[in-house]
């Protein structure tokens, strides 16, 4: 994460990747304004975050229906089931 925000410093006024998770964090750490572990937990703090704020999203929208699989299910058997549930 470092290396990559580090290669779009240049770009870092123009890129508005850089104000989204884990990039913000990662520019405040390499501008020295915060130490490593305070990035290190506010990205994983504002992942959680983010991730919450999509599943209440997701769970207004109608159109979406939620499958459920095993952790002992094959992929194949998955993206098959997945698929006989197209029109």
């Amino acid at each position: 994460m470092l290396d990559e925000t580090t290669a779009l410093l240049p770009v870092r006024d123009a890129a508005p990747v850089m104000k989204t998770v884990g990039y913000a964090e990662a520019l405040d750490f390499l501008d020295g304004r915060l130490p490593f572990g305070e990035m290190r937990d506010r990205i994983a703090r504002h992942t959680r975050q983010y991730a919450k704020r999509q599943l209440t999203w997701f769970r207004r929208d109608t159109r979406i229906r939620w499958q459920t699989s095993a952790p002992t299910d094959s992929p194949d058997g998955t993206a098959a089931q997945l698929l006989s549930l197209l029109p």
